[in-house]
This record gives structure tokens, sequence and C-alpha cells, in this order.
């Protein structure tokens, strides 16, 4: 079964970019985590200790990236999803990063696909 926890635009505020300009100020990114498992005996009983805490999710990656700098989102993206699956027990995580850098562009973004061996 894949059933999956999902966290959507997850604001982060910080140092990302290549330039010197990018660099000079923190910009806003939003982070999308989903994090993937078999989280029906969770719903069964109806208890958390049986799936992976949504809040407790956010409130660790956010310390994670706090006061941390990237020259590239997908550095970020990266970064987050050894975090996830290293800390949680998943075997599958799909980071976004969007970064709102362009004049005529909604955002640019970055999605990754990662699984633990």
């Amino acid at each position: 079964m894949e059933d999956k926890i999902i966290i959507k635009e997850l604001l982060y505020k910080g140092r990302v970019g290549v330039s010197d300009s990018e660099r000079s100020r923190k910009q806003k990114l939003l982070i999308d985590l989903e994090i993937y498992g078999d989280f029906s005996a969770a719903a069964r009983e109806d208890d958390v200790k049986k799936t992976i805490s949504y809040s407790e999710v956010y409130r660790s990656v956010m310390a994670f990236l706090e006061n941390r700098e990237f020259h590239l989102i997908e550095t970020v993206a990266e970064e987050i999803a050894h975090f996830i699956l290293t800390k949680y027990p998943t075997k599958k995580v799909l980071i976004r990063v969007k970064k709102f850098v362009l004049k005529n562009a909604n955002y640019v973004g970055v999605e990754i696909v990662r699984t633990s061996p």
C-alpha cells in the first residue's frame, strides 16, 4: 500500500541563489513534501503513534533549514529528502521547491523523488 502524508507550500525564507544579488537578501521558497508509507494501521486504530506526525515533520524540517544558505534549489530539495529519509520511517519522499525570481513566470522550481536503499 502506498499512502502519503502531504505538506504543501511550507514557507521558508533564506539565502538561496548563485549570483551575489540573489544572495544579498533572503528569498521566499515554497516547499512541498510528500512522505510515502503504509498508514492504514494508524487510520484503523486512530493512533498518531502509528503514523508520521505532519506537525513533527514541519517543525523538524524548519529547524533543519534554519540559518542555512544554498546556491541551488536542487540542493535544498536533495538535503530535505535525505533528512526525512534518515529521520522518519519512510522509504520514499517527493520534494518540490518553488522560487520566485522571474518577472514573467509565477515561479521556477524543481521536483525530486528519492528512496532509501
